[in-house]
């Protein structure tokens, strides 16, 4: 009755919850996608084509089982597998975006891998079996299971070796059936037969046992090890250690991924060459993904590599074949048409492969908003470039592997390599590797067969920022002349070298980049060369015609405007003549249309006006300031323009509550102007100031103070005016009074030319 009852309740529960999950895992590997899965123990598969639906169906016999998807498109893009789903009858449904085909192997007894990659023929009768290990179904007409008995070396990789020569799986030696990998591994089997003659402590056999995990992983392409070493920057590196260095890495030591599979099974790399392992670790897209030199036959020019993707593309009536839409914008890519690629890439969004997005940007020279290739610095392969071309913000802090870039920069084509080769430079430049970018040039120069205008332009800014200024102005000068696509870059370092060197530029150079400022002005480009003229404009003087341009600068970005225009209200401020200082600012408008004036500024304008003795335009600059942080400005300027007009009252008033050496100054001319001589002399003399103290006291009658300066021009007349007169006795002064009287005439009469010599007045003051 008890077991009657079991099993009804067990013929309630619905077959989806006793049916047994089979996880299908996938990852990219270069020039193939892998598919993973592990086949629940007495259950019989098999793999069939759909040719004509470009489909394959996986189905299980003998356990119910379902597959869970969840996880399957997390590693892969649709490129290759464009959509799994389930059968009706519960199978697996492989539907191909490209024209691909599959094959299988089986590790671990029961671990089912399927391949798809281009290059293989599908059977040309829907249904036909690709693999199989059912006995009662036809053999497929093309194997894709190898057994053990065909591979007898490669039946050996789960061993465990120990004693001279410890490892993983039999010594290395060629093998033909390489890389095809054995239907089981029975390692439990082959630990039994192998039995070491030494005992194995426990730490030892943990070891083993981790080391057989991850050669059995690694071997089903479920690992991709991320061991790099970062190498510090170039530094001095000479060109030619440089050369020497990258040259003796080989494929063997460029990928230490393969070299941790190769440890770990023994296997040869030849055929192993487009997998990656995984051990943790960032996330680096394969080299096989990268190969644009390889994506166009170099024989091939554009025109007919893209006539002939086009017609791929569209076909005979215009329809658009998915398939075909990954492999034209790789074409476009290879050319460096990034914009054109993603048209293309726009007209299927599902199937594009996001990678080729994003080299689309990058090969434009923009600015990638995919993200596709963040963090990948680090990585050995030739997604380390791309990272670098990625980053926007490029420092000196940020680390990456310099010989890996410039190994996936001498990769690309020639056409890429100078398209590119700049904007790499100056990344590098930017983070402060000035070796690594001269080396960029210099692999440039070697693959161009010269040294090219870009190329040319490029060290002159290396120069430039090394602060070598006449190095880089003999570059400059014919690439600023001669009207080639880096002129406008040149002419605007050009005037960058004469604002650093304080010198005046050729009026050539002037009309050029107001030439090239006007033909770019709907650009990035443009607005540079138009500050470049401007500021070119300043540096010789050209004051009136530099606000004429400031006041046309109307398509000028808001905040470009504000910039310049401080710029040149500067210039003018410190270089320009009175009257041409006068001409501009006054009236006001005439530096204030172009854009808002900051405070400072406004400050500097103020000052310099009350100090050419113009002080009522002064307080309308004055006015126009509002910041409190200003306010002690402001009272000490606007306390001086008082003073001016004659107002020393008023001025002194706006001193209350200051102190400071110039408010002391200020302080005292305002008693000086309303008559506190006595006042004004004590303040002087606190300052220090004894000539401007001897002065205020010989105003306020002082003679004593004015006699006690022995360096003044008054401390003669101070004393000549503290001594007693001689007294005449008798009417009839006698012969000595006369020649004292005589005496101290004399004196006098010479203290009196040195007094008016003192205190003359030159004619014009």
């Amino acid at each position: 009755m008890r077991r009657l009852i079991i099993a009804l309740l067990v013929s309630f529960i619905p077959s989806s919850i006793l049916a047994q999950e089979v996880i299908v895992r996938t990852g990219e590997h270069g020039d193939f996608t892998r598919l993973v899965m592990r086949i629940p123990a007495g259950a019989n598969w098999s793999i069939k084509a759909d040719p004509a639906k470009d489909k394959m169906i996986v189905e299980l016999r003998g356990q119910d089982a379902e597959f869970d998807l969840s996880a399957a498109f997390q590693r892969i893009d649709r490129s290759r597998i464009s959509e799994l789903t389930r059968t009706a009858s519960g199978g697996l449904e492989i539907e191909l975006g490209c024209d691909c085909g599959a094959e299988t192997f089986v590790a671990d007894g029961n671990l089912l891998v399927i391949d798809v990659r281009p290059g293989i023929s599908m059977p040309e009768n829907s249904g036909s079996i690709v693999a199989t290990n059912e006995p009662n179904l036809p053999a497929p007409s093309a194997p894709q299971v190898m057994n053990r008995e065909d591979a007898p070396l490669l039946s050996d990789l789960g061993r465990v070796r120990v004693g001279a020569s410890p490892g993983v799986g039999p010594l290395k030696q060629p093998d033909p059936l390489l890389p095809r990998l054995p239907t089981r591994m029975s390692f439990d089997a082959e630990m039994k037969e192998n039995k070491p003659e030494l005992p194995i402590s426990t730490s030892s056999r943990v070891g083993g046992q981790i080391a057989e995990d991850l050669a059995a992983a690694a071997t089903a392409g479920l690992l991709t090890p991320a061991v790099r070493t970062v190498p510090g920057p170039l530094g001095s590196t000479s060109s030619e250690q440089v050369d020497r260095s990258i040259a003796a890495e080989s494929a063997s030591t460029a990928d230490l991924a393969i070299q941790i599979v190769e440890g770990f099974t023994g296997a040869d790399r030849s055929g192993l060459s487009s997998s990656r392992v995984s051990l943790g670790g960032e996330n680096c897209i394969a080299d096989g993904k990268l190969e644009l030199a390889n994506w166009v036959d170099p024989d091939t020019d554009a025109a007919t590599a893209f006539a002939e993707w086009r017609s791929d593309l569209f076909g005979e009536f215009d329809k658009i074949n998915p398939k075909k839409i990954n492999g034209y914008a790789r074409a476009l890519i290879h050319f460096g048409f990034g914009a054109e690629a993603r048209q293309v890439l726009d007209m299927d969004p599902d199937v594009a492969d996001q990678t080729l997005v994003s080299l689309s940007f990058l090969v434009d020279g923009e600015n990638d908003p995919t993200g596709i290739f963040s963090g990948q610095m680090e990585c050995l392969g030739a997604a380390s470039l791309w990272s670098v071309l990625a980053d926007e913000r490029l420092g000196a802090e940020d680390t990456f592997d310099q010989k890996a870039v410039l190994r996936a920069f001498e990769n690309l084509p020639s056409h890429l390599k100078r398209h590119l080769g700049p904007i790499l430079a100056q990344k590098f430049e930017a983070a402060s590797y000035s070796d690594s970018a001269k080396e960029v040039y210099r692999r440039l120069e070697r693959s161009l067969g010269e040294e090219t205008p870009s190329i040319s332009l490029g060290r002159a800014q290396i120069d430039l920022a090394a602060g070598k200024l006449n190095a880089a102005e003999q570059r400059l000068k014919p690439l600023s002349e001669q009207g080639s696509p880096e002129t406008p870059e040149a002419i605007v370092a050009r005037v960058r070298i004469a604002e650093a060197k304080e010198e005046k530029l050729p009026e050539r150079i002037l009309d050029l980049a107001e030439a090239y400022s006007n033909e770019l002005r709907d650009s990035a480009e443009g607005v540079d060369l138009w500050q470049a003229h401007l500021r070119g404009l300043l540096l010789n003087g050209a004051f009136e015609q530099a606000f004429g341009v400031l006041q046309q600068g109307k398509s000028i970005p808001q905040d470009v405007m504000t910039d310049m225009n401080e710029v040149a209200v500067g210039y003018l401020v410190e270089k320009a003549e009175d009257i041409t200082f006068l001409k501009l600012v006054v009236p006001m408008q005439a530096v204030a249309n172009a854009a808002p004036l900051r405070d400072r500024t406004l400050l500097d304008i103020a000052d310099r006006l009350v100090k050419i003795g113009m002080p009522e335009p002064a307080f309308s600059y004055l006015d126009q300031i509002t910041n409190p942080e200003s306010d002690r400005a402001v009272r000490l300027i606007r306390a001086a323009a008082l003073l001016d007009t004659d107002q020393p009252a008023e001025a002194e008033i706006h001193l209350v509550g200051l102190k400071g050496e110039d408010v002391s100054k200020l302080r005292a001319e305002a008693r000086r102007k309303m008559g506190d001589h006595t006042f004004a002399g004590e303040i002087y003399e606190q300052l220090g100031e004894e000539a401007d103290a001897t002065t205020q006291a010989w105003l306020s009658g002082d003679w004593e103070q004015v006699a006690d300066d022995s360096n003044s021009a008054f401390s003669e007349s101070a004393r000549l005016l503290q001594t007693a007169q001689p007294a005449l006795d008798s009417a009839i002064p006698t012969l000595a009074e006369v020649e004292t009287l005589t005496d101290q005439s004399s004196s006098s009469l010479n203290t009196l030319r040195t007094l008016l010599d003192a205190t003359r007045i030159e004619p014009g003051n």
